[in-house]
């Protein structure tokens, strides 16, 4: 059921600032029975899955029975003890203005406990690294998103970049005359 065997499951963290949660035990039982705390003297719903709304406070525990089908094992009870986690600060970096095909590193330096998740990523060399080369071929601003998520929690954040390109103009411009004649002295 659990690989800490401790008669917990996952899914219990909650990400800060999540307005419900949503509590699975392992399927495939006969019957699930849920209860407000630890005295189990209110149970609460008889559905597989429990929706909780609103969150609870973190350190609540809410236990569930769950009885196999006939001849598929013995009644057991587990605990869902609800853990409040802090979401990932994502950071894409400030807007900025690029030559076109010029590629430019955005984003942060890599955290080990993080992943990263760039889109779009035909815009970036890796939208996996948090922090890639981005380059914007297109004559509008493009906005770049990277979505930061806890390995650990699961637990995510979203940051925008925005590249706008500028072109190089490289047509010349004279003032005045611009042909001369042969030993024809130039102006001043």
């Amino acid at each position: 059921v659990s690989p800490s065997c401790s008669g917990t499951f996952n899914g219990n963290i909650i990400c800060q600032g999540d307005k419900t949660v949503t509590l699975r035990p392992p399927p495939g039982y006969k019957t699930y029975q849920w209860f407000a705390d630890n005295s189990f003297s209110q149970q609460i719903s008889t559905n597989p899955i429990l929706l909780l709304d609103p969150v609870p406070a973190a350190g609540s525990i809410f236990p569930v029975i769950i009885t196999p089908f006939p001849g598929f094992g013995c009644t057991d009870t587990l605990y869902a003890a609800i853990a409040i986690s802090a979401k990932p600060i994502s950071r894409a970096g400030t807007d900025v203005d690029v030559c076109r095909y010029q590629p430019i590193q955005i984003g942060t330096a890599n955290n080990p406990a993080y992943s990263y998740d760039w889109k779009p990523a035909s815009f970036v060399n890796n939208p996996i690294a948090s922090n890639p080369m981005a380059w914007n071929p297109t004559r509008v601003p493009k906005e770049l998103i990277v979505k930061t998520t806890d390995r650990l929690s699961q637990c995510f954040s979203y940051d925008t970049i925005v590249l706008t390109t500028r072109y190089v103009d490289t047509a010349l411009v004279f003032n005045g005359k611009n042909n001369f004649c042969m030993g024809e002295p130039t102006p001043a």
